[in-house]
């Protein structure tokens, strides 16, 4: 399949003297909202001022932020205000048809339903300790990314604790980055593993047994014989 997608945003479109942009394919803006947190909060909505008209049209896709927690991980997030379909047709180009054409739809269709229920419905989390009150927040993909994440976290963990050597140079190789300008996206997760460090005793080496001198018997006691009650 060949896609074509133009981003453009308004400040660029203004850059380059505000060129006529009504035959573009697939128009993309920018324009960040603040802020960090899950897309669907930070989505500023379909009728945001955002997705006003330039260029003789308005933009097709909304790219909102580039500071979106997904599956805890720090990415752009974009928005599109019409259903799979009409996606399916922006981003499907004239001749992809012929590429298409011994495709089984009711397969597709079944595949982009599934893409679109794993991947494209945000839901609530199922865990226990969820926020009062929390909406969705995330995929299905992204939760199995989450967990990913949380289960290594755990695993090294426990694992450290346990004085295993290799995971606490792994909570000390992340908790250098504390500090260091070249891990700006680290930044948390050093003081998470600094703070792990903090609670990991060092391992201490094997008890000796103790044991008697070399040649050493105890003295045997003589029992006198008035101390024999017969």
């Amino acid at each position: 399949m060949h896609v074509a997608l133009s981003y453009i945003p308004r400040w660029y479109w203004e850059r380059i003297g505000k060129p006529d942009l009504s035959q573009v394919p697939g128009l993309i803006q920018s324009s960040y909202v603040d802020g960090t947190g899950y897309a669907s909060v930070l989505y500023p909505g379909n009728d945001s001022i955002r997705w006003a008209v330039y260029g003789g049209r308005q933009p097709d896709i909304l790219q909102f932020t580039d500071r979106a927690l997904i599956a805890a991980k720090t990415l752009d997030a974009n928005a599109f205000r019409g259903t799979p379909d009409q996606l399916r047709t922006l981003l499907t180009l004239v001749g992809d048809e012929d590429e298409m054409a011994g495709w089984n739809p009711e397969l597709v269709d079944r595949a982009m339903e599934l893409l679109e229920n794993i991947a494209g419905i945000y839901r609530v989390s199922k865990s226990p300790l969820r926020h009062l009150g929390e909406g969705p927040v995330n995929t299905c993909a992204g939760f199995a990314w989450s967990g990913d994440g949380l289960t290594n976290a755990q695993f090294v963990k426990q694992m450290a604790e346990e004085g295993h050597i290799p995971s606490i140079a792994l909570l000390m190789e992340v908790a250098s980055a504390l500090g260091n300008p070249d891990y700006p996206d680290r930044q948390d997760d050093a003081k998470l593993a600094q703070l792990l460090l903090a609670g990991v005793s060092k391992p201490s080496g094997p008890q000796r047994r103790k044991t008697s001198p070399r040649g050493w018997k105890p003295k045997r006691q003589n029992r006198k014989a008035d101390d024999v009650n017969c």
